[in-house]
């Protein structure tokens, strides 16, 4: 939810140190939070709040620290450009030598700069930089205004292989083909350097910020007269719907989804990955950024049973890990995805884990400060719901694994109360656990266990062993009507295996029958002995 406000005091009745209200975290926040920020209400693009005006004096300029320079015939992707370090003399900043030759003849630039304000150390972004050659504009940049939706640009403004590289953070003057986000004022094809001659030419580039402070870069280039590197092919290209087909692997690419020519680098391998049901799909490269979603569909190389089929999802591997449900499309498993890598499907019949709150029939939370709940998955956390009382209850959570339910939020009142949570994976698989817990009351009496996040186990009997007196003498009559039982207890156990009920049935009357009974007298006249 976000409300809009105009800059009328009355509107926003607020100062420095006002309360505002309880939402969420701050920083870095994917949760409920306070968010501020300067919009056009006539475009809804954000605009860069230093232009309205801040108390923090700035008469600074940028710094400049490095130039980098691309062949622009191919893909910026599939090359490592020259770095150049920047040096400033005479009030400009300039390159070693003051001149750049080179057998490029299309090119471009980027530069790595930061600003900085009065009284602080920190580096800000710069807010424009403008490419002149031989006095003629040919770029510029002004991080003026955005739209919210167009903030992933930002991964084709710097070079996105360089940072994703562990390298510097630098800033393409010229736009990429690509590039849709407008904070470029855009000259078409001429936007780039060309060298066609072997002349010496000017270059200017300005850097300021938001104040107005500027820093200069300035240096010659010129063609050497060497061949320029080979023009490669590429498979796809910036501004037009791409698609890769296999025979067990597909990836659409929609309008814009690139930002610079690439190669797919596909290729494929068996899996032996446990629950695995593909091959594994290598698309792409981990440091060529990817605008939009794409669609991935895979053909599974082993059987799914009927009972799996809705347990399937798509895992992606690069620098980082995503996971997606997969959407059956006929023979195909189906997932949109926003970043290259190697794609590989799987079966998760396997339902979250979600700790305890903690032990017995009813939780004591009289002493905690907060609750806290850390769910593992295999594949992935889909789903998070808290419920007291059968109410949905809230619990923020800061881009990470737990989420958590301060009890200074006053949402738990004193009293026994039912925490639900519902935790669901990516897959659907759904774990549900329930307890009892106090909160400003003293806990009930101690009851047996029987907690609904315990298993309570049988108790366990316990034989005791009793004293066996010493053996006594018995008399000579006593011993031999002993004897006599032990042998008659012997005779009658063999007689029982060797003659069940059936053959009883079938003996009656025979002689063997007749010496059992006899036998079985006996007994009964000896125990009268005993």
């Amino acid at each position: 939810m976000a409300n809009r406000f105009d800059d009328s005091s009355r509107q926003v009745p607020v100062k420095k140190g006002d309360f505002i209200s309880f939402s969420g975290t701050t920083g870095g926040s994917g949760g409920p939070h306070v968010h501020w920020e300067v919009i056009d209400t006539r475009s809804s693009r954000r605009l860069n709040p230093t232009l309205f005006g801040t108390p923090i004096i700035d008469n600074i300029p940028p710094t400049a620290l490095k130039l980098a320079m691309y062949d622009r015939n191919n893909s910026v992707y599939d090359q490592t450009p020259v770095q150049y370090k920047l040096a400033k003399s005479g009030g400009a900043y300039t390159v070693t030598g003051g001149i750049i030759n080179t057998s490029l003849n299309k090119l471009s630039f980027s530069i790595q700069a930061y600003d900085t304000r009065n009284g602080t150390g920190n580096q800000d972004g710069i807010y424009s930089a403008r490419l002149f050659v031989d006095g003629i504009e040919k770029s510029s940049f002004y991080i003026d205004s955005i739209d919210y939706a167009d903030s992933r640009y930002m991964n084709c403004q710097v070079d996105y292989k360089m940072v994703s590289t562990g390298g510097s953070w630098m800033q393409h003057i010229s736009k990429l083909p690509g590039d849709l986000s407008g904070v470029y004022y855009d000259l078409g094809p001429n936007n780039l350097v060309s060298l066609n001659d072997t002349l010496v030419h000017n270059v200017r580039i300005d850097v300021a910020d938001a104040n107005g402070n500027l820093s200069t870069i300035n240096f010659n280039i010129r063609n050497n007269g060497v061949a320029a590197p080979p023009v490669k092919a590429y498979e796809w290209q910036a501004g037009r719907p791409n698609r890769l087909v296999k025979s067990s692997f597909e990836a659409n690419m929609p309008l814009n989804a690139i930002y610079d020519k690439m190669n797919t680098g596909y290729s494929s391998t068996p899996s032996a990955s446990l629950n695995s049901v593909s091959a594994r799909h290598k698309l792409g490269e981990t440091y060529i950024p990817v605008h939009s979603n794409f669609e991935v569909k895979i053909k599974p190389d082993k059987y799914i049973s009927p009972e799996n089929r809705n347990k399937i999802v798509i895992k992606r591997v690069g620098k980082n890990t995503t996971v997606r449900k997969a959407v059956w499309s006929g023979e195909w498993l189906t997932a949109q995805f926003r970043d290259f890598g190697v794609f590989e499907a799987f079966i998760d019949n396997a339902p979250p884990s979600v700790n305890a709150l903690g032990s017995g029939d009813v939780v004591n939370l009289n002493k905690a400060a907060r609750i806290t709940f850390t769910p593992t998955d295999n594949y992935g956390i889909a789903d998070f719901r808290a419920e007291l009382n059968g109410k949905w209850l809230r619990f923020t959570n800061d881009k990470g694994r737990s989420w958590i339910y301060n009890f200074s939020d006053g949402r738990i009142p004193a009293g026994q109360h039912e925490l639900t949570v519902i935790v669901t994976d990516i897959a659907g698989n759904v774990t549900r656990r329930s307890w009892q817990l106090v909160r400003g009351i003293n806990p009930p009496a101690a009851t047996t266990s029987g907690a609904n996040n315990l298993v309570e186990e049988e108790p366990v009997r316990v034989i005791k062993k009793t004293e066996v007196a010493p053996k006594k003498k018995l008399p000579g009559q006593a011993l031999k009507h002993l004897i006599a039982k032990r042998r008659i207890l012997k005779t009658e156990q063999s007689l029982h295996q060797k003659y069940h009920q059936k053959q009883l049935q079938r003996l009656q009357g025979s002689p063997q029958l007749k010496k059992l009974r006899a036998a079985q007298k006996q007994y009964c006249k000896e125990r009268k002995y005993s």
